[in-house]
């Protein structure tokens, strides 16, 4: 407890999952966050899951999609700070029946087996494809459980200051803006003024999509 209050959780974490020489890694994923052969096979398939995956599993399938797309290297992310906004996102999504973060992962899966199946990888830039699995895993951060009309008549407060928007939408948005500028779980630090400024539209774009 003394070591979480001085440091914060995510830094009690980290030693777990990542020594200390794979932190600065953008190309070779954490022995201790390495899928098995068998898990990859099912990590780009369509013989997926999430439920069986509950728990550590999941935070290693999220690095080695990332890594298979190869956006650690190409985007100079480090092991660290990609698992400082992995564990900052997870821990956002709250314990509710769907909208958690088996959900988000499971949409990220999925998306990434349509995007392996279809080839449209040869079709999207390298900064879309890492939009829309950084979106896809962001997307219903935060969610509290029910839909925008159900919020709404219940007159909760975020229904109430939102009332012209998909407020829902807009939360995940907050939420997901706070943990991607923070300096240690900043996936985006080292992307150029116009290719930051083209993923935060179509971020933005993408998650108020999903309404």
């Amino acid at each position: 407890l003394k070591s979480i209050a001085k440091h914060g959780d995510v830094e009690v974490e980290l030693p777990k999952y990542v020594n200390e020489s794979e932190r600065k890694e953008t190309t070779i994923i954490p022995a201790k966050l390495a899928l098995k052969d068998e898990e990859i096979n099912r990590s780009l398939s369509i013989d997926f899951y999430a439920p069986d995956w509950e728990g550590g599993n999941l935070t290693k399938l999220i690095f080695y999609l990332f890594n298979y797309f190869g956006f650690l290297e190409d985007f100079n992310i480090s092991n660290e700070t990609f698992f400082h906004f992995i564990y900052e996102i997870k821990r956002n999504y709250k314990q509710v029946a769907y909208h958690n973060w088996a959900h988000a992962c499971d949409v990220t899966q999925f998306l990434s087996y349509e995007i392996k199946t279809s080839n449209a990888d040869k079709i999207f830039t390298q900064i879309e494809l890492f939009t829309l699995l950084t979106t896809a895993l962001c997307h219903d951060v935060n969610h509290y459980g029910y839909d925008n009309n159900n919020s709404l008549n219940s007159e909760i407060p975020l229904g109430m200051l939102f009332k012209e928007k998909a407020f829902k939408e807009t939360h995940h948005c907050f939420v997901a803006i706070s943990i991607l500028t923070r300096n240690e779980s900043n996936i985006m630090a080292s992307l150029s003024p116009s290719d930051a400024k083209f993923m935060w539209n179509l971020l933005i774009k993408l998650i108020y999509s999903t309404d």
